[in-house]
């Protein structure tokens, strides 16, 4: 596994990837499978290695998550607790999960890693509102 081709850890240094790739693990998700609903706890975050997905809420699709993309991670890094729309795979896919005790270790250990990513996502939400 590789973090290089994730956009948004471009500002991380070589190892900090390296060591943010310690707490990945890979799972396997079916076409069709549904990732989470609306509502879940929002235990962990995910990153597409392969595959397509769809955000969804109330029947409404939302936008298609792609390669190398980020899921759900503004839940995590602002301790949300509940996700606020479902995720479903539209294609058999392998995802990146880190989960959220992964993440507070990570704060706890390797600070500075968990504001660089922080600052990241913070700006991600910012440039959405756009």
């Amino acid at each position: 596994m590789n973090l290089d081709k994730v956009k948004i850890f471009d500002d991380l240094t070589k190892k900090e990837k390296e060591q943010l790739l310690l707490f990945c693990q890979e799972r396997i998700v079916k076409n069709n499978d549904i990732l989470f609903k609306e509502g879940d706890e929002a235990n962990s975050m995910y990153i597409v290695k392969k595959g397509i997905f769809q955000a969804f809420k109330d029947n409404k699709i939302l936008w298609e998550i792609k390669k190398w993309w980020l899921i759900w991670e503004m839940a995590i890094f602002q301790n949300k607790h509940k996700r606020n729309a479902s995720v479903k795979s539209l294609t058999d896919s392998i995802l990146m999960v880190i989960s959220s005790y992964a993440i507070e270790n990570i704060s706890k250990n390797y600070e500075k890693i968990y504001k660089k990513i922080q600052k990241i996502i913070i700006k991600r939400k910012e440039e959405n509102k756009k």
